[in-house]
This record gives C-alpha cells, sequence and structure tokens, in this order.
C-alpha cells in the first residue's frame, strides 16, 4: 500500500545571512506544524502550504486546502510560536488581527 506523501514548504529566509542550518531549523518546525494540521485529514481536507512572509521578526504561514478553506500559523524566527501567540492555525482574519495588535506593541 502506496501512502501519500504529506505537503511540505522550504523556507528561505536568511540568504542575505547565507544560515542555511536556520532555514532549516524553520523550514522543520513549519512543516511539523503543517504535519499537526493535516493529522488524520484526507483527500480535499488536506492543507498544503501556499505563502510565507516576514513580518517584522514574525514568520507568518499560510495554507489551504482544495474546499477553499485558508489558515495561517505564526513563528518567531528561531520556528516557535511567539509568545503570547495562539499554537492553533487559525483564520486570516484573526492573524491580521494579532499583526496589527504586534505592531502597536511595538511602536
Amino acid at each position: 500500500m502506496k501512502t501519500a506523501k504529506q505537503p511540505s514548504i522550504q523556507l528561505s529566509l536568511f540568504d542575505v545571512f547565507q544560515n542555511a542550518e536556520k532555514d532549516d531549523i524553520l523550514t522543520e518546525k513549519a512543516n511539523a506544524l503543517l504535519d499537526l494540521l493535516n493529522m488524520d485529514r484526507k483527500g480535499k481536507e488536506i492543507f498544503e502550504p501556499q505563502y510565507f512572509c516576514q513580518h517584522y521578526d514574525l514568520i507568518v504561514l499560510i495554507a489551504s486546502n482544495k474546499e477553499k478553506n485558508i489558515v495561517g500559523n505564526i513563528l518567531d524566527i528561531d520556528g516557535n510560536t511567539p509568545k503570547d501567540f495562539c499554537v492553533n492555525w487559525r483564520n486570516l482574519s484573526i492573524i491580521r488581527q494579532e499583526l496589527e495588535e504586534y505592531k502597536q506593541l511595538q511602536s
């Protein structure tokens, strides 16, 4: 019986710093979160990585599935959930709200 390969993402944020090891750690942690999101999901329910970006010192991950559900998560540049942030994947309006609050705290 063939096992379907889980979707994964390759993050390359540190090209400027030429820190491939840090990219690998961040990628591993992002993929672990994606694997947890997809646990027990099948077919159209499986989320695939779509986009990532850096916002201040945070990494925003976006994933969607074939049912057109879109969710996001936020990591720090070490691949950990930032203090006072939710560890769960959540809808993009919540992500946007969290980023706006974070921006205000940084000002």
